[in-house]
């Protein structure tokens, strides 16, 4: 054990000693892990529902056409529309293999802002650990894969953070954080609840900002407003309302087919909320809000779940820990009202890179008055090697509800409607 654990130091030593090529290497093994996903999935290169939207309107955008989504935003689109220039192919089937090259990359990038994130809360050994783990992470590989707009939003999510943080050493710092939450507003609409975490997390933390200012903070607000008005223009210009995204706009919706009926708009949810008696509320907010929320994160972070939470109850009360805290807590509470009905595992996919600054903050509390702590943390992390394998029967229940409704209305198609039909689902041929 004494040789293990001498052994284990030197290679510690030697990664803190390099530490960027250390980090390239986690950033290089995590964009083969990536790769190697989506070979593990045959026709996982074919782009499908929300993607495949972002995907027609880089390609619109790259021939001028810059009219907004009604159901979605555009900022994932706008990013990679260079790229799709460049590329300059006119099919769509190449240009679905770069869009998952473009999502993969992002993917993998997470570690660098997430590295110095945690460099500045635990360490450089903290840091390299984090980043190891959440470059072998399955679920966010899964996330990565597809050309969803939850890579660049997790990437945005994470630089936001890390300035909030680095607002210790210049309160200036706010004003980069603005810049990179307002980015994320564009990619997603619920990145607008990072405009109050901004403004919190520098009104909470001013005792511990040397020199603070309020004029920094004032600048910021104007900053995010600034940067997400054009997008809420246009949305304002197109639809009527800067906050309108049609069907994903009705928040008072009972289920996901209310939600969707295009025969009548469902109540407000003012209206919903107060037609709710204690058991519709103990329901659709505790069990399967707040506590389908729980268990969607135990299971984003097996196996190494036990360190998620040990890690966040730690660091509860550590003030340098305060824009995880409530960038977290945020983005609970702006799925809430909605999480009963509209909730799935994906939606909190961006949350993973923040989950593995829990589980690193665990892990070496826990090992800190251990003889072997170093062992101990190197057998913690070795974990992650089932947290990036432990998904692969992800598809045989995370799909299996609806691949059951398609093989409904598959053969109900069969039956009632002429022509020659193909429905795919998962890679397979329906029909």
């Amino acid at each position: 054990m004494e040789k293990i654990e001498r052994a284990l130091e030197k290679l510690v030593r030697w990664a803190e000693r390099n530490e960027m090529v250390s980090l390239g290497l986690i950033f290089g093994v995590g964009w083969v892990a990536k790769l190697a996903f989506f070979a593990y999935f045959p026709g996982s290169f074919i782009v499908r529902y929300d993607a495949y939207l972002y995907l027609m309107k880089s390609l619109e955008i790259v021939r001028g056409d810059w009219a907004p989504l009604r159901t979605h935003p555009l900022g994932l689109s706008v990013f990679a529309a260079p790229f799709f220039y460049l590329v300059g192919s006119p099919s769509i089937f190449v240009n679905m293999v770069w869009a998952n090259m473009i999502s993969l990359t992002l993917g993998a990038l997470v570690v660098l802002p997430l590295h110095f994130l945690c460099r500045m809360l635990m360490g450089v050994r903290g840091a390299l650990l984090a980043s190891a783990i959440v470059s072998v992470s399955y679920w966010y590989a899964l996330s990565s894969m597809g050309f969803g707009n939850e890579p660049l939003f997790a990437l945005l999510l994470v630089a936001t953070a890390f300035f909030l943080v680095k607002m210790r050493d210049d309160g200036r710092y706010v004003l980069h954080a603005a810049c990179a939450g307002s980015l994320s507003y564009w990619v997603r609409p619920n990145g607008i609840v990072l405009l109050p975490v901004i403004i919190l997390s520098a009104v909470l933390a001013r005792r511990h900002i040397p020199k603070f200012r309020w004029a920094p903070v004032m600048h910021a607000s104007i900053i995010f407003i600034a940067i997400s008005s054009p997008f809420l223009w246009q949305r304002y210009a197109h639809f009527g309302s800067p906050l309108d995204y049609g069907e994903n706009s009705r928040y008072g919706a009972s289920d996901y087919a209310e939600a969707w009926s295009a025969r009548e708009a469902p109540p407000s949810l003012g209206d919903r909320l107060a037609g709710f008696s204690i058991a519709d509320y103990a329901d659709k907010f505790g069990v399967r809000g707040l506590g389908a929320m729980a268990f969607i994160l135990l299971m984003l972070t097996v196996p190494l779940s036990v360190f998620f939470v040990w890690g966040g109850a730690v660091t509860a009360a550590d003030a340098s820990f305060l824009p995880i805290h409530l960038v977290f807590g945020a983005w609970i509470a702006s799925f809430l009202p909605i999480f009963h009905f509209m909730g799935v595992p994906r939606h909190f996919f961006p949350l993973i890179p923040f989950a593995c600054i829990y589980i690193v903050a665990g892990i070496g509390h826990i090992a800190r008055e251990n003889r072997y702590r170093r062992l101990f943390a190197v057998c913690a992390a070795a974990m992650a090697i089932p947290f990036f394998a432990v998904g692969l029967i992800h598809p045989e229940y995370y799909w299996l509800p609806s691949s059951l409704n398609d093989m409904a209305f598959g053969r109900w198609a069969a039956s009632h409607v002429r022509g020659k039909i193909a429905i795919g689902r998962n890679n397979d041929l329906i029909m």
